[in-house]
């Protein structure tokens, strides 16, 4: 019988030092959990597409495995881009788990994690991490409660997960290809309809250094976070914007109604009000359409030649066999 293994993967961008410390932690918290029998891998992707030379330090470990993209990815796609290549690599009762390499995602967290998934791996099943607590400065709470308000707005769901992840080889293997990951990874997860368990685990500090992600890349990944909900966007500012248009010709109509029943003589800022409005909704509706349809086109595409140049390399649909080997 094939010996089954927890698989952690983890994108790493000039953070080799934090990534040797969670894989110590990690060792060091899943030793004495009931799934000690389990062979632990860690799967890294270089996400400085070969240029950060410390990777050296760990690509030699017996239970690293280092991937190293053509380009930078940034941390959501780096781990489709993993997960898609590391498929063939895995059996049904594996255990993969999914988080972030700068100790923001505690590994202490990861017995109850894996127990919340269960023991049975024919049955898809997802575990997130609920953040809780959060050590952060009063900007980026301020920003993250106006995000959380704007994805409520948008889609109608609260979001308070992340990278951090856990389920079964077994539906791996049957959902990252569904074409929502191309879009943005942590938010596909809950988007699927895969059932999804959480476990409040507290957010964690860094193990070093300072964050990479300035407010600009947030912005740009709290965007992409909203591109697998389009469908849900779609149809919500839809709805909102008929409710304006409704709205105006309704009180266009009761103007008319006025002047030539009641003989009552309309006021010109009336007019303006209603023509604004009218404008206003449908310019509005049309230019979030055309502007979000052609950023979530371009992410697809952009990951989709990803996919096709890994495919095509020697060995690359059993990247363990390949180290092994080597």
């Amino acid at each position: 019988m094939a010996k089954m293994h927890i698989w952690i993967v983890v994108p790493c961008f000039h953070d080799i030092d934090s990534f040797v410390e969670l894989r110590n932690r990690a060792k060091k918290s899943l030793e004495d959990s009931i799934h000690a029998g389990r062979e632990l891998r860690f799967i890294v992707i270089d996400d400085t597409a070969g240029t950060d030379h410390k990777i050296e330090q760990v690509a030699q470990l017996n239970d690293v495995c280092v991937l190293t993209p053509p380009f930078n990815l940034g941390h959501q796609r780096a781990l489709v881009f993993a997960l898609r290549t590391l498929r063939d690599d895995l059996l049904p009762q594996d255990i993969i788990v999914t988080m972030d390499s700068d100790g923001e995602d505690r590994p202490e967290d990861l017995p109850a994690l894996i127990t919340a998934l269960g023991l049975d791996s024919a049955r898809p099943k997802i575990v997130l991490a609920k953040r809780t607590k959060r050590k952060v400065s009063w900007k980026f709470r301020l920003l993250y409660f106006g995000f959380v308000l704007m994805f409520k707005a948008l889609t109608g769901r609260i979001l308070k997960s992340g990278n951090f992840a856990v389920f079964y080889g077994s539906t791996v293997r049957k959902v990252i290809h569904h074409p929502y990951f191309d879009l943005c990874y942590s938010s596909s997860l809950v988007n699927l309809r895969v059932p999804v368990d959480y476990v409040a685990c507290e957010r964690g500090k860094r193990y070093f250094d300072e964050s990479k992600m300035g407010y600009f890349n947030l912005l740009i990944h709290g965007f992409r976070m909203l591109m697998p909900f389009m469908e849900r966007i779609a149809v919500r500012s839809l709805l909102f914007s008929s409710a304006l248009m409704v709205g105006a010709a309704g009180f266009g109509g009761y103007l008319v109604w006025s002047r030539y029943v009641w003989l009552q003589p309309i006021e010109a800022t009336y007019v303006l009000a209603i023509g604004l409005t009218l404008g206003f909704s449908f310019f509005s509706l049309m230019t979030f359409f055309l502007m979000f349809a052609m950023f979530s086109q371009t992410q697809s595409i952009v990951l989709s030649q990803l996919d096709e140049y890994q495919w095509k390399q020697p060995n690359s649909k059993s990247i363990w066999q390949t180290k092994t080997a080597s």
